[in-house]
């Protein structure tokens, strides 16, 4: 739990490898005793990191250790889990979970920091807006197929449901 005595929290802010991210961090006491997680996104596959959190308080700045991490090279694609939104007809989502089974990967029908991806075809309903909220890549259903055909990750940029 993050203590602060009698000090204020004034901000909390991510590094990675030396650089302060733009990710959102809670900002107020209340919000850090209760969110015990952050999700970054963006990350190179098969790539090390160092990841840091800054503190800032009305009795100082503090820095948390640094912690060096490998992402997967997820060649297998099991590490991947889904949560679906809007797509075009069920016969879609269905074809699109006998995907992931034939590819290793899984699903979930509510949005949480333990999904990898959001897929959707729309900009909308209370799904895409958790998984703006949670900093979850939402992307277009091609994406899976691009998995599968290649047998690996994709990078999700490719498929953002904004292109």
């Amino acid at each position: 739990p993050l203590e602060v005595a009698a000090a204020e929290l004034r901000s909390l802010h991510l590094y990675r490898d030396g650089q302060r991210m733009m990710q959102p961090m809670p900002a107020t006491l209340e919000l850090a005793n209760s969110t015990r997680a952050v999700k970054t996104t963006g990350l190179d596959v098969d790539h090390e990191y160092e990841f840091r959190v800054e503190m800032r308080t009305s009795a100082g700045t503090f820095f948390s250790n640094t912690i060096a991490l490998k992402t997967h090279s997820l060649e297998n694609l099991t590490g991947v889990r889904v949560c679906f939104g809007e797509c075009d007809s069920q016969e879609e989502v269905d074809n699109l979970k006998d995907t992931l089974k034939r590819i290793g990967a899984s699903w979930t029908d509510s949005v949480s920091l333990s999904i990898t991806h959001f897929v959707t075809r729309y900009k909308a309903g209370p799904g895409y807006e958790a998984a703006l909220r949670c900093n979850i890549p939402i992307v277009k259903p091609d994406w899976l197929m691009a998995c599968e055909a290649n047998s690996k990750l994709q990078p999700a940029i490719k498929f953002h449901v904004d292109n």
